[in-house]
């Protein structure tokens, strides 16, 4: 895949090994203090380590939310567009257009596909050609045998005339 696709996943697991060893930090900080007998004190200390996770949680997590979801949508575009290029091939195909030109990307998954659809269109390209090849002897060979019918026709009907014209001792 893309290079970027891994810098972000890198980002997005850096992120989430943040947030949990904030995390971590501060459920022990607040295990410790709720083990010490409760006064004001250690519940306000709970209180502002809690209002401190929240918001440690929440500067980590929408920077590793937006990197999560660029990286989604640099996923989507980097597979959607080759397999709408696979889709549009496909269909022109379909349809009987044989002449479309493929070229294959840079993503294996993708490449690999395109490169059937191109082995497929040229395996039918050949066929075709050969269907015609076939259809033109054919068509050659009706024209021959059209001829020959009609020259044995001809000589058929000569011969008939020429015995008609005998006297009818000699027939």
């Amino acid at each position: 895949p893309d290079p970027r696709f891994w810098l972000s996943l890198g980002v997005i697991l850096l992120s989430i090994l943040a947030i949990l060893a904030c995390s971590l930090h501060y459920l022990n900080q607040i295990t410790q203090l709720a083990s010490q007998p409760a006064t004001l004190t250690t519940i306000s200390a709970i209180k502002a380590a809690c209002e401190s996770a929240r918001w440690t949680l929440i500067l980590l997590g929408l920077p590793a939310l937006a990197v999560s979801a660029a990286a989604a949508w640099q996923i989507r575009r980097a597979l959607g567009q080759p397999l709408a290029q696979v889709a549009h091939v496909a269909n022109t195909i379909a349809k009987g257009d044989l002449s479309q030109t493929l070229n294959s990307g840079n993503h294996a998954e993708t490449a690999t596909l395109l490169n059937s659809l191109k082995e497929m269109q040229t395996n039918l390209v050949t066929m075709m050609q050969q269907v015609k090849r076939g259809t033109e002897a054919m068509t050659v060979f009706s024209h021959q045998i059209a001829s020959g019918n009609a020259d044995l026709s001809s000589r058929t009907e000569t011969q008939a005339s020429t015995l008609e014209q005998m006297p009818p001792r000699w027939r």
